[in-house]
């Protein structure tokens, strides 16, 4: 059985290069799905059950900070990724208890690495 990964970005052009980079390299592992904001990911994680979220931090309306802690209460064994341009070190002091942690300029093979850490 496939893994489930939820992306939240609210950038159409990274989900898509997130999705088509996941997708190609574990075809057979994961089944991605891409949500835009805190609202659509969070009527995906009421219907469905996902082995990890990709959580970008500067979204509008309500931001990844939010939304994890929203996720977090709702299930405290969801698995989370904050992803964002901002460095490691600001990821980690701004959502600590996160899983781990992907800085944006440092490209899809990273993701990847993070993606595979948190699924064993």
């Amino acid at each position: 059985m496939k893994k489930r990964i939820l992306i939240v970005d609210d950038e159409e052009r990274i989900r898509k290069v997130y999705k088509r980079f996941l997708y190609a390299v574990s075809i057979k592992l994961y089944d991605v799905t891409d949500t835009a904001d805190a609202e659509e990911a969070t009527e995906c994680l009421i219907r469905h059950q996902f082995d990890l979220v990709i959580l970008d931090l500067r979204m509008a309306g309500v931001d990844g900070r939010e939304l994890f802690a929203i996720i977090k209460e709702c299930n405290p064994q969801q698995k989370v990724i904050v992803a964002s341009v901002y460095p490691i070190d600001r990821q980690r002091r701004m959502v600590p208890a996160a899983d781990d942690y992907f800085d944006k300029a440092d490209g899809p093979i990273r993701l990847l690495e993070a993606v595979t850490r948190n699924m064993a």
